[in-house]
């Protein structure tokens, strides 16, 4: 995957992060799910969007040891 240092990720970074298909992405965009930014045409996800996503399950809801572990990441 090809990232430059930053910690925002187009569609296509983020499904390959996540593992996923572009249109899974596209779709948790679309339902709110997922977090991001529009820049021009472009969809901007943050590196701590990703994460919330994915340990929510893709349900957009952490639960309180989800959350812990979130804070963690991010002062790691």
């Amino acid at each position: 995957m090809k990232h430059n240092n930053t910690p925002w990720f187009t569609t296509k970074q983020t499904a390959e992060y996540c593992n996923l298909s572009e249109r899974t992405i596209k779709t948790h965009l679309a339902l709110g799910t997922l977090k991001r930014r529009k820049v021009g045409r472009k969809n901007m996800i943050h590196l701590s969007w990703i994460e919330q996503f994915v340990l929510s399950n893709a349900s957009g809801k952490l639960s309180k040891i989800d959350k812990q572990e979130l804070q963690c990441l991010r002062m790691a």
